[in-house]
């Protein structure tokens, strides 16, 4: 059974995240900023890795919550993807993570080690490329002691290869995909990419469309989509235009995530849907 308001109280935070303006002040009173028991919020902006994260402290709880922004340039970001992958130890085995991304989440996790608690669960959430840190970030907190009691992403980027996945399925990391994002197809499978073993996904996958879902245990297949969308990005590097690349673009904005979310919940709410619409 898919708990779509547990996954709407991550996908507010990854959209709060952005530090949006109008729907924005509405989702700190729905997730609780704006109550009189107000959590503790620490905001860092790390340059490095092109993202914002939001640490939110719950002392009733006993949890935090880890939020990290999508790139901010979503369409330049496509286009500069690395494809190196990077050996992380991990209970004496090694996992391979794409560079680029767990550079990023090195950076991420320098900022916000100071206002992080071993005694307290994290939930940990992110969109986009903070999707894929997220996911990285999960790691490499339970491998450093903390408890983690599940992360969700959206439109989240392939973090690792086919022998990391399987090393990872036991994750409490759950993927959110929104219908026709491609997104999720990054990196490709090139003949480079396929020598360093590939790129696939870990953790269940929730498949959203609107008013309807699919749930696999395990990593779904993404290619759907792919080959148009990869040779559309070809022309657009050749032709120096990324717009002949972003057919799908739109499907990947979190608002988009968040309304075919609530059009899944037995009761959405209208305030919400309105702001997002």
């Amino acid at each position: 059974m898919v708990d779509f308001q547990e996954i709407l109280d991550y996908g507010m935070r990854s959209q709060l995240a952005y530090l949006v303006l109008q729907p924005g002040w509405y989702l700190t009173e729905k997730v609780g900023w704006r109550s009189p028991n107000i959590p503790r919020l620490f905001i860092e902006d790390v340059p490095s890795a092109e993202v914002n994260v939001i640490v939110e402290t719950a002392e009733s709880d006993r949890r935090q919550w880890i939020a990290v922004r999508g790139s901010s340039n979503l369409q330049n970001w496509i286009l500069n993807v690395q494809y190196a992958q990077h050996n992380v130890p991990e209970d004496g085995t090694i996992l391979q993570f794409h560079d680029g991304f767990y550079k990023a989440a090195q950076d991420v996790y320098a900022a916000i080690c100071p206002h992080l608690r071993q005694d307290y669960s994290l939930r940990i959430t992110g969109h986009s490329l903070g999707g894929a840190i997220a996911a990285i970030l999960m790691v490499i907190l339970g491998h450093d002691g903390y408890q983690i009691e599940k992360c969700i992403t959206f439109g989240q980027p392939r973090v690792t290869n086919k022998e990391g996945a399987e090393k990872l399925t036991s994750a409490p990391l759950l993927r959110v995909r929104n219908q026709e994002d491609v997104v999720p197809l990054v990196p490709p499978s090139t003949v480079f990419t396929m020598l360093q073993g590939g790129y696939e996904h870990f953790g269940p996958e929730v498949h959203v469309y609107p008013g309807r879902y699919t749930y696999a245990d395990s990593h779904a297949t993404l290619e759907s989509h792919g080959d148009t969308f990869w040779k559309s990005l070809g022309r657009a590097v050749a032709e120096k235009d990324i717009s002949h690349s972003t057919d799908n673009i739109e499907e990947h904005f979190m608002r988009h995530y968040l309304l075919n979310i609530m059009s899944n919940m037995d009761s959405p709410d209208p305030t919400l849907e309105k702001l997002l619409s």
